[in-house]
């Protein structure tokens, strides 16, 4: 089962990062790193049960339209992904969440790349660590995000990264009743489970932290 592992938050409403992983997987408490300001990024080292060694990051990224702010999220997400590669032994890296910037025109409906220095160091990222865009490789690069009660403002600004070949992948978007879909990345020839995603999903919206209040 799913427990919530790591997280990291902000007291105002413009950032949070919850990391779900199995407890049979040994999280390196020592090799947890945060963005600052926090809420926008966590990532950490879990040694699986095989023994290899991940690195696995959340991410939020800035959902203002500060470009630079946003550039230098990604310039430390970057930093501290290198800083732990060269400490572990890590046999791969998964990088995922709500980024907040397209990486190419064609990710917005609009054509236009709002900030544009922010998705040139994301592209820089990626190709730095050599990482495989999951909905590019398989083929599934649709938008990820639409506006509330107006369907022809949408974008790609969700991703799952991964230094794991596209081979060794799978990848699934699912359509969800919020704003986001709902993406799933499997490994080798793993299944999910939709029903409990769509569970975790709901519950971690802000959609319905709002009812609960």
């Amino acid at each position: 089962d799913l427990i919530p592992t790591l997280f990291s938050t902000q007291t105002e409403a413009k950032g949070g990062v919850v990391i779900f992983s199995n407890n049979k997987h040994t999280l390196l408490e020592e090799s947890t790193r945060e963005s600052e300001p926090t809420g926008h990024y966590i990532l950490s080292v879990f040694e699986l049960k095989n023994k290899q060694k991940i690195i696995v990051a959340g991410v939020y990224g800035s959902s203002e339209n500060r470009d630079y702010h946003s550039a230098e999220i990604f310039r430390s997400l970057q930093a501290d992904i290198n800083e732990l590669k060269q400490s572990y032994d890590v046999s791969g890296i998964f990088v995922a969440g709500d980024f907040n910037a397209i990486r190419a025109t064609s990710d917005s409906s609009s054509n236009y790349i709002r900030k544009p220095i922010a998705s040139q160091t994301l592209n820089d990222l990626i190709e730095d660590l050599s990482l495989y865009d999951l909905g590019l490789t398989h083929d599934n690069s649709s938008h990820t995000w639409t506006r509330p009660n107006d369907s022809s403002q949408s974008s790609r600004i969700d991703y799952i990264f991964s230094s794991i070949h596209p081979h060794d992948t799978s990848f699934y978007s699912l359509t969800t009743p919020f704003d986001h879909k709902l993406l799933i990345a499997t490994i080798g020839k793993q299944s999910f489970d939709s029903v409990i995603t769509m569970k975790d999903f709901i519950i971690n919206s802000e959609e319905f932290q709002t009812i609960v209040e």
